[in-house]
This record gives structure tokens, C-alpha cells and sequence, in this order.
């Protein structure tokens, strides 16, 4: 049973490589492979070419109005003032704070606000040094510091863990005092 197994099985190679000698088998392959992606693409131009409006839209690609104008994000987590009166384990920081106005323009107020400093603040200073070998380039440097460092008219840095763009008292994970010319 076995050999004519085998038997017919050889037969029918046989008879395959009557169709297909050697030679163009490579060709055969290669032809219906085009016939292949032929097809595949045939399929494809409906999707490219007749979309249906609804799908248009989602592909279409908005141009922005003007280039030059500023988006301000919804969200901040730092702000950037003069420390104007120190309690216990806060301050008060009157910040620049910047909005968008209703049609788009870009406001600044200054507003105060209440940092609560806790043990796991980080505060330091930042200065500028000169590079090594230039006098013109510098590059920054920050020396830890302490809460009882800070005084009325320090410029400072302070920055949070959670949206404070309305908070009007938020605990500061880091502040940092800037150059007077920052």
C-alpha cells in the first residue's frame, strides 16, 4: 500500500513537471505573483478614489489660521514671581500669569498665590557661571538651599505636581530662586 502510495505521488510530480519544467517554474511564480498584486491593487482603488464624504473629512488635514500665533495650554504646573510675604512653611508669590483671551490674544496678570512648602520641596538657587576657556558662554548651576533662605523680593521659580493655572494655594514639589535678570 505504501509503494503505491509513493508510486502515484511520483506520478503526479511527474505529470506536474510536464506542465512546469524546471526552467519556468521561477517564471510561473513570478507571473502570478503579478497577477496577484494586479488584483490586490484593482481592490484598492474603490477605497482611494470613491470616498464617500463623511471619510474625507476624517483624512482631511486642517491648515492652521495664522502660524505665528501662541497656544497656551490649559494646563500649568509652574509659575514664575517676587515672594512678597513668608509664614512659617509658605509663601506668597505675586506670578506673571498669562491667558488667552476670547478672541485668541495672548493676557498677563499678575496674581498671588500661596506655595506651601513641605519636607520633600526641593529648593535651590540658580546661577550662571562662566565655561572654562570663555567668558562669554555660561552655563547654569544649582546650590541646594533651605525655606529659611527665602525672603520678601526673591525672584523665584516654583513648580508643582498638579494644575495650578486657577489654584490659588498649591504645594510646590520644587522651588527654585532665578537670577534678578532671568
Amino acid at each position: 500500500m505504501k509503494k503505491e502510495n509513493k508510486k502515484q505521488k511520483s506520478n503526479q510530480y511527474i505529470k506536474l513537471r510536464e506542465y512546469f519544467p524546471s526552467k519556468n517554474l521561477p517564471k510561473v511564480i513570478g507571473l502570478i505573483m503579478v497577477i496577484f498584486l494586479f488584483a490586490l491593487s484593482l481592490t484598492s482603488i474603490p477605497y482611494l478614489y470613491f470616498q464617500t464624504g463623511d471619510e474625507m473629512q476624517s483624512v482631511k488635514i486642517e491648515k492652521k489660521e495664522d502660524p505665528n500665533k501662541m497656544v497656551l495650554s490649559s494646563v500649568i504646573y509652574n509659575l514664575v514671581g517676587t515672594v512678597q510675604s513668608v509664614d512659617e512653611d509658605s509663601f506668597i508669590l505675586e506670578a506673571s500669569v498669562y491667558h488667552a483671551g476670547e478672541k485668541g490674544q495672548i493676557t498677563q496678570t499678575k496674581e498671588e498665590r500661596k506655595v506651601n512648602i513641605t519636607p520633600d520641596t526641593r529648593i535651590s538657587r540658580l546661577t550662571f557661571i562662566p565655561k572654562q576657556g570663555s567668558d562669554e558662554i555660561k552655563q547654569p548651576s544649582e546650590t541646594l538651599m533651605s525655606f529659611e533662605d527665602i525672603e520678601v523680593g526673591d525672584y523665584m521659580e516654583v513648580i508643582s505636581d498638579q494644575d495650578i493655572s486657577v489654584a490659588q494655594e498649591f504645594e510646590a514639589i520644587r522651588a527654585r530662586f532665578l537670577p534678578a535678570n532671568f
